[in-house]
């Protein structure tokens, strides 16, 4: 009797000691590729200059009157080096703009524009009082694009 009572423990003690060392798991239902945009800069102010930091705007309204900066969430933001900036998003809005600070002191904002690709890449001219971005459709990721239809397309 008293060894069945000292086993019982035992294999209580060794099954809390197992629990407590094994690491704890968790599901992560925020998988899979996430629209992105790349921005390229071109300048056509002399000398060129260096990025300090950028917003970018995301808007309902065609003239982006209703503009709010990308919100900050796990992995969803916009980012800035000195040379180019880029973003990832759970979703983007229909119209967005830039405004990007720049080593000149300057803070210069772009045109409101769209993207088509699921990976968009753009060129930014940098001009003396503003940003004009332009969608670069040649530098589309066209098997990732494939990737992230499968599900709507019946696939996944």
């Amino acid at each position: 009797m008293k060894t069945n009572r000292l086993n019982i423990l035992w294999s209580v003690l060794l099954v809390a000691l197992v629990a407590v060392l094994l690491p704890f798991q968790s599901a992560r239902a925020d998988t899979g590729p996430k629209p992105t945009m790349h921005f390229e800069f071109v300048y056509e102010v002399d000398p060129p200059l260096t990025i300090v930091s950028g917003i970018q705007f995301e808007c309902q309204a065609p003239d982006c009157s209703d503009a709010k900066p990308l919100t900050e969430g796990g992995p969803q933001r916009f980012g800035c080096t000195a040379e180019e900036c880029s973003s990832l998003a759970y979703g983007y809005a229909d119209y967005h703009r830039l405004s990007i600070e720049f080593s000149d002191g300057r803070t210069r904002q772009s045109n409101v524009f769209e993207n088509e690709y699921f990976e968009a890449y753009f060129r930014v001219t940098v001009r003396e009082d503003d940003l004009f971005v332009e969608e670069l459709p040649g530098k589309n990721n066209s098997f990732l694009s494939f990737f992230a239809l499968m599900p709507i397309l019946g696939f996944a």
